[in-house]
């Protein structure tokens, strides 16, 4: 498993659950975060193409990050990005699908 691009997920999601914080960040960008999130996510599924690896978790992240917009669901919703991705670092199961 190629693991620099799960981490960065990880710790990028990981901060944007952190509350007030996240929300200040976020809307002192313009919502620009949240663009940036869709492409890491799309990054790190790209790898996993690559690798064959689980594409289970990058393509929940995408999914979930068109509810980031919403202030306080954001902060669930990336709080359980983080999470996934933490329990994939660790299991770092390949996929079932033979390449």
């Amino acid at each position: 498993m190629f693991l620099l691009p799960t981490i960065v997920g990880f710790l990028y999601e990981f901060f944007f659950a952190i509350p007030v914080l996240s929300d200040i960040v976020t809307w002192g960008t313009g919502f620009a975060t949240i663009t940036t999130a869709f492409i890491i996510h799309c990054v790190i599924l790209a790898f996993r193409f690559a690798t064959g690896d689980s594409k289970v978790v990058p393509i929940l992240a995408i999914i979930a990050t068109l509810f980031t917009w919403i202030p306080i669901v954001s902060w669930f919703v990336h709080g359980f990005i983080a999470l996934a991705y933490f329990i994939d670092l660790f299991t770092g199961r390949r996929s079932h699908r033979a390449s």
